[in-house]
């Protein structure tokens, strides 16, 4: 069964208008489930790593096109991965869902405007160049702050977690 970033992939590649040309825009042969290029493939070292702990991911627009990402190379280890498609206006509701079921906190969309923090900060390397951050990465920890939702009415956080819990899929 596809691990979550590559059934995000698959999600992204259907809603493409044109095909995705990695960076230099040339076009290479790729193990399909490493997605390296097959002297480089990973599959037969592929570890299966027994842990109690889960990773959320939250992927830029066309990061899982990439042939190549660590979140890929994580959801190949981890088995209770999440992936889901970051946008700076929307929060994907299966997102809201798994936060309810898993670590019982239930918020609604506008609560989590810190969510567009880390992705973006990841995505840019100019930013990292300008501020200092690239040799900083390695170590960082991306916190996130859900604020506000409390004076939202249960019936609509409710709301929230039924779409989410009917598009959801890990």
């Amino acid at each position: 069964m596809p691990h979550a970033v590559s059934r995000l992939r698959a999600a992204r590649l259907a809603r493409s208008t044109k095909p995705f040309l990695a960076r230099g825009g040339f076009r290479r042969e790729r193990c399909a489930g490493c997605r390296l290029v097959p002297s480089h493939c990973l599959c037969a070292l592929r570890p299966s790593v027994p842990t109690r702990a889960g990773v959320c991911l939250l992927m830029a627009d066309v990061e899982p096109l990439k042939p190549s990402n660590t979140g890929w190379l994580i959801a190949d280890v981890v088995p209770d991965t999440w992936a889901f498609q970051w946008s700076r206006t929307e929060v994907e509701p299966d997102l809201l869902a798994l936060l309810a079921d898993t670590e019982n906190i239930r918020m609604e969309p506008s609560a989590l405007a810190g969510m567009a923090g880390p992705p973006r900060i990841v995505a840019a390397d100019g930013y990292q160049l300008d501020h200092g951050l690239q040799a900083k990465m390695a170590d960082a920890a991306h916190l996130v702050w859900g604020t506000g939702g409390a004076m939202v009415p249960d019936a609509e956080k409710n709301a929230y977690y039924s779409r989410g819990k009917s598009t959801e899929a890990k």
